[in-house]
């Protein structure tokens, strides 16, 4: 879901604000909120494999 906000926004803007400027900054956010939502989603993931190995151990 939050991957496919990114790629909307992204193709919003190049689609009805088509310039290079906006084509720049457009590829920089589709970039940032992509890495930001692959780190978030990673700590998820590592916060639950902690929580389980814990329970699985005491």
């Amino acid at each position: 879901m939050l991957y496919a906000k990114a790629l909307t926004d992204f193709l919003t803007r190049l689609i009805f604000h088509f310039s290079v400027d906006n084509l720049i900054d457009a590829l920089l956010d589709l970039v940032i909120s992509t890495g930001m939502t692959t780190a978030l989603v990673l700590i998820v993931v590592m916060v639950r494999e902690r929580r389980k190995r814990k329970s699985t151990e005491a």
